[in-house]
Parts: structure tokens; sequence; C-alpha cells
């Protein structure tokens, strides 16, 4: 179908009530599907055609659930929620219109290229708090190379409209692109130390089957050295899909560390990095550890 409007609203009415009621604070909310960017890693499992809900059911979906459970907060899962400049308009409206009876935070993924001060003051108006958009590399080749359709200077301009706009940025990295080298991953990071987003998530790069990555893996191709068949491995923080030739998976999981360490580090931010440190604690010793067993047990050639 052309919309979305005729796959109804999720059943949340199947999960036993009263553990929904008192458990569930944020629910997910899509309001459109697809994704017209060509990133060379992304599987798109909308497509590339982009179909929308009504702005007006969008937002009856959600008074309802506001209205019947205890959430205070919403997160949309569209791959790109400001991808129609009209539709995200249409949207924050009807957030605006109904918000004497629906007081609600939310959160959204968007596209440097698809935000302006504008569209930024009018979501943090009709309730947007949260805002992470992908950044992927701080270098300029892989930048160009990744088919994002991107420039550093929109991410930078971006991230400055965001943090203009009083909104909480999350900027995505990924380490181990096609082509990857030392010396493009240390341009990431230190892109990642520039932009100094309130939150940086640094992931090692999945090759989906499916997307351009994944064939360049699975032909040794892209400066890929090995492609897993164990789908365990597929996880960006602590899996094991592939790595680089001349750069080991211990090493790309190093630069990972690093790139949190200095991004606080470097920027004088000390206090947030320990409360990072407290929160991430469990995947942090999860990583350290995956790094310390491959040191000591030898590698299977």
């Amino acid at each position: 179908p052309e919309t979305l409007d005729e796959l109804g609203e999720p059943g949340w009415h199947l999960f036993d009530q009263e553990i929904f009621r008192r458990y569930v604070t944020l629910l997910p909310v899509m309001g459109q599907r697809g994704c017209p960017f060509g990133c060379n890693f992304c599987s798109r499992p909308y497509g590339k055609l982009v179909r929308q809900r009504t702005p007006e059911l969008i937002i009856d979906e959600i008074q309802k659930n506001f209205e019947h459970y205890n959430i205070d907060t919403i997160r949309f899962e569209d791959e790109t929620f400001s991808v129609d400049r009209r539709h995200t308009l249409e949207v924050c409206n009807e957030f605006i219109k109904r918000k004497a009876s629906l007081n609600i935070s939310w959160s959204c993924l968007v596209h440097a290229n698809t935000i302006d001060q504008e569209l930024i003051y009018k979501m943090k108006e009709a309730g947007c708090i949260y805002i992470g958009y992908g950044v992927e590399s701080g270098d300029e080749e892989i930048i160009k190379n990744m088919q994002k359709g991107v420039t550093k200077d929109r991410i930078i301009r971006a991230r400055k409209m965001l943090k203009k706009g009083g909104i909480t940025t999350l900027a995505f990295f990924i380490i181990g692109h096609p082509h990857e080298t030392r010396k493009s991953i240390w341009n990431s990071i230190k892109f990642m130390v520039e932009l100094n987003a309130e939150e940086t998530a640094i992931g090692i790069m999945v090759p989906y089957p499916g997307t351009d990555t994944w064939e360049l893996a699975r032909q040794g191709l892209g400066g890929y050295k090995k492609l897993s068949d164990n789908w365990d491995d597929y996880n960006k923080q602590i899996g094991n899909a592939v790595e680089l030739q001349g750069i080991s998976r211990k090493e790309m999981e190093f630069y990972q560390l690093l790139g949190y360490f200095l991004i606080y580090f470097m920027n004088f931010r000390f206090i947030s990095m320990f409360k990072q440190i407290f929160k991430q604690s469990s995947l942090i010793s999860e990583i350290l550890m995956k790094i310390i067993r491959s040191l000591v047990v030898p590698q299977k050639p």
C-alpha cells in the first residue's frame, strides 16, 4: 500500500495489561517506513520507498496509549523521521495542538541533510528531547564512499542546530568501513571529539546480508579479511563479524574504547565519563574481557 494507515495500531492489548500498565513507561511508534538514502552498510529492511501514516492517526495512537498506560516517553522508530519536512511539521503541529491533554516527550532519528533550524525549533516545541543521527566516519574519503550523501560540514551544521535547539544529540559512528585504515579511524576519533555530542555510539561494522558491505566482505574485497558465518557474531559492540587486512578485531575494539574515552577526556567531561562508565559497565567489561582473552588465548588460523 502507498500509506501505512491500513495497518492500524500495534496490538499492545494482547499483552498482560496489569504488567503492561505497571512497568511500561516508554513505547515505540512508527509513523513511516522506508528510507531513500543509499548507505552501503544499511540493509534498509523497509525498502527505499517512504510510506507514511496520517499525522492525526499517529497522534491518536500516542494519545490513546498515554491515557491507557503508564508512559511518559515515545520513541519514533522511523528510519529517518525528518525525511519529509511537510509530514514532520504536520506531526509536530498535531502534538502541539494536543499539548494540554498530551504531556509526553519523544525521540527520533534524523539525517543531517533533512533538518533545519526552524524544523528543530518546531520539534522541540512539540516535545522532542532526544535525536540520533548517523555520522558514521570522520574521514572524508570514507564519508564519500559510503553513499550516505552527506558531508562533514553538513554533519557539523546539524550538530550546531540541534545544540542551539536544546535537543540532546546522539551521534552514531562505525569503525571498520570498506578500505578503513588506521589513519581513517583516527580521523573518525578526532571528529567524535570535535562534535562532542551529548552521547556517542561507536559500533564496529556489521556487514548485513544484502548490503554492499556484505558483498565486499563475502568476496574478501574492500580490505576485509574474513566474514563470520555465525549469526551470533553480528553485533556492533561485542561481535566478531569481520576484521580488516592489517587491523585485527581486537585492535578495532581498542579504538572503539579509546574513542569513547577521548570524547569525554579531551572535552573535560569527566563527570559525564564516569556516569557513562557506570551506566555501561557490563558492556565495557565484556569488551575488555574479549580483548584480554584474544591476547591470552591463541587465535585459530
